[in-house]
């Protein structure tokens, strides 16, 4: 198997457990990238694979609904 082959395997993974690739932040969950950066920073899980980064959208919404999330 080769590197392309286990990152497409690893984001078909990712996309199974609720996970969401931070570049595609703003087509999937209508969140631009630099705020689910700034998220992080403030206490976000960031999940890694590779040079993929992921985060979870059933855990950004709670932490939006927190009010952690405030403006970034």
């Amino acid at each position: 198997m080769n590197a392309s082959e286990r990152t497409n395997e690893q984001t078909q993974q990712a996309e199974s457990f609720d996970l969401c690739r931070i570049s595609k932040s703003k087509l999937i969950c209508d969140v631009a990238s630099n705020t689910i950066r700034a998220y992080a920073r403030q206490g976000l899980r960031i999940y890694r694979a590779g040079k993929s980064t992921f985060f979870s959208k059933s855990e950004l919404a709670a932490f939006i609904k927190s009010g952690k999330g405030g403006a970034a």
